[in-house]
Order: structure tokens, then sequence, then C-alpha cells
């Protein structure tokens, strides 16, 4: 459930320029599409505004494309309502390069429009720059519906906790105490919803919040279900389960799912930069400054590893004691994520090399 999407595999860009008779540089938005063409030789071929159609009318856009089938490679940025794009022009046959917005950094050019945009996509395309430094990972929907499972549930319990702040905040309005310390317990919300305040407006209020909170709290659970549900039937999930040490479902299939294909980071470098957990560096000629973490990444994977690491200096004696001789020159959040940094490597060895997961080898005893 963990594999490449097909048409992202693409090997290097200088052995498909060779191969590719033309490159389309595609600027997408929610009703409309800018896109250009450029040949072999760079020069600029076809280029054109496309209305978006609604719903399943909107897959004519893709006869747009039809003739320049034969020899071609498309590049569209990474957005988050280019999947039906993507993923049509996939099943099409058409290869596909998924690019990193931040990488290709358009708005240096100082005049934005969405043509310039889809020349400037085009032409990285031809060159190679965005096979060599702007690709990234696009995930096929199985792993993207697991990162959703798991996001969903994460979502709901923080619109849990605000409707719990709300209610808190009516209630010492009144000077009235909660009817228990988690008000989305069973028990707290049959309290909330027996309660009577001071007249019937800020009752129905009162009422209104605990059935939205009581709403919340049974999907959160629900989803908690269908998430052990799911890594249950997965062998890979299963096994990293029983290997992690402080790791539940949950965490299991938020964790592999942000990572997505371990396969395909050349070394531990590069998985830790995916998770944002790499320091900044600003080196000009003799100077070198390395700062704090860049957190340019996967914020769901970075997120997910600093709970695990938190567990696991509580739980873990090794850990506890590897911690203690870090704390004594490093904050705890620094010791936190430099443990979430080992950890993700650790998982990276477990996943590319087949090995079982150890803890002490992670902390370099």
């Amino acid at each position: 459930g963990l594999a490449k999407a097909p048409g992202n595999g693409l090997r290097g860009g200088r052995l498909m320029k060779r191969v590719a008779q033309h490159f389309i540089g595609v600027d997408l938005h929610k009703t409309v599409l800018q896109y250009c063409v450029v040949d072999g030789r760079g020069d600029i071929v076809h280029e054109q505004r496309v209305t978006i159609a609604p719903d399943a009318a909107g897959a004519a856009v893709f006869d747009e494309f039809l003739p320049w089938h034969t020899g071609c490679r498309v590049a569209v940025e990474a957005v988050g309502m280019n999947r039906w794009f993507v993923n049509g022009l996939v099943e099409r046959g058409f290869p596909v390069v998924v690019a990193d917005p931040i990488k290709l950094n358009l708005k240096v050019l100082g005049k934005k429009t969405d043509k310039r945009d889809a020349r400037e996509i085009a032409r990285r395309l031809w060159l190679g720059d965005i096979d060599r430094d702007a690709k990234t990972w696009y995930p096929d929907d199985e792993v993207y519906g697991d990162r959703k499972l798991a996001r969903t549930r994460q979502d709901l319990m923080v619109q849990r906790q605000h409707l719990s702040n709300q209610i808190k905040a009516l209630l010492r309005a009144y000077n009235v105490s909660p009817p228990a310390k988690t008000l989305h317990s069973k028990s707290g919300i049959k309290g909330l919803l027996a309660m009577r305040l001071v007249n019937d407006q800020l009752t129905r209020s009162l009422h209104e919040l605990t059935n939205a909170m009581a709403a919340m709290a049974a999907g959160v659970e629900a989803l908690k279900d269908e998430i052990e549900a799911r890594v249950a039937a997965d062998p890979r999930m299963h096994a990293a389960m029983v290997q992690l040490p402080s790791m539940g479902a949950v965490s299991v299939l938020t964790l592999l799912s942000e990572l997505g294909d371990a396969g395909r980071f050349r070394d531990a470098k590069a998985v830790a930069s995916s998770g944002g957990m790499v320091p900044r560096v600003y080196q000009s000629a003799d100077t070198s400054h390395h700062g704090r973490l860049t957190k340019r990444g996967n914020r769901g994977l970075r997120f997910i590893l600093g709970q695990w690491a938190v567990r696991l200096m509580g739980a873990s004696a090794a850990v506890a004691v590897w911690a203690r001789q870090k704390r004594k020159r490093l904050h705890v959040n620094k010791v936190r994520m430099a443990l979430a940094r080992k950890l993700l490597i650790g998982v990276w060895v477990m996943l590319t090399r087949g090995e079982v997961f150890n803890l002490k080898l992670c902390l370099g005893n």
C-alpha cells in the first residue's frame, strides 16, 4: 500500500530529455488551467488557457493534451486540489512529474502570471531542473486515503477540544463546576445535558455545544476503530506495530502513511530532511552557521515522531538515560527532536533493509 504511484517513478531528466519530444508545463487552479508546450529544442510550440468544467464534465480538459500524447512529459505543481488531474493524466498514459512549489520558487521571476508560470514549469522540465531539484513524491490513492484517515481523526480531536473549551468558559462565567474532568466522556456528556443554567438561552447553548462535542467524540472513536482494523489487515503495518515500542495502530498508520515510500530516500540525511528535522545552514565563504530546524517538510510526520519521542522518554529506561545525558547541555525540546530524528532513521532502516527495529542502535548504544 506504500508503493509509488504510476508515472512518478521517473528517472533522471537527461535520459527523459532525449526520449521525450514535448514538455508540457501546467499551472493548475480550481476553475482554469494554463499550459505551455515546449519542443525538444526548448521552443514554445503551443500555449493556452482552458476553463475546467465542474464534476465529471471536467474530464474534457484532458482532450487538450491528446495532440502531444506520444513522446511527451507533463509537469504540474503539488497543490491540494490536483489529484483528479494527475490521476486523470496517469490513467491516460501521460508521464507526469509532480513538482514542489517551494523548490520551483516561481515568484522569483518578479512578475508572476499564469502564463509565465506555465512557461517556466515547461522550460525547467525541458532542462531537467525539475527532475534534479524540484520533483516531489506523489502518493497513490491508498496511501493518500490512509493519510486522510489519520488526519481527519486528528482534526476531529482538535475540534472536540475547541468545543470543550467553549463549554468550560460558559460554565466558568457562572461559577459552575464541570460534571466531569473529561467533558467528552460518557459521564461528562450525560452530566452536561442534565444541567440547567440561569435561563433557557444559555441552557440551549450549553446543550447544543454538548451535542456537537458528543458527535465529534463519536467520530473520533469510529475512526480509531477503522484505523485499528486497517492496520490489523495490512501485514506490513501490523509487523511495524509489533516491532516499534510504544506505538499503537493510530501512530503506526500515521507514521507509515506520512513517510510514504521509504525507498525513495537516498540516505539518512534525506529522510530526516523530509520531516524538516535538519538544521538550517547559512554558509558564505569561510562563514558557516547551523541554526534551528528547517521545519520544511511533512508536518504530520514530524508531529507523530515528536509524540513518539515523548512517550519513549517516559516509558523506556534506555531512552531516559540517553535523554538525561543530553539534557545537561540541551533544552528538553531539542532533546525530543534529536530523538525523533534518530527514530525516523531507525524506521527508515527497518523499512528499506528489512531489519528488525533496534532502539539501542537508534540511540547509538
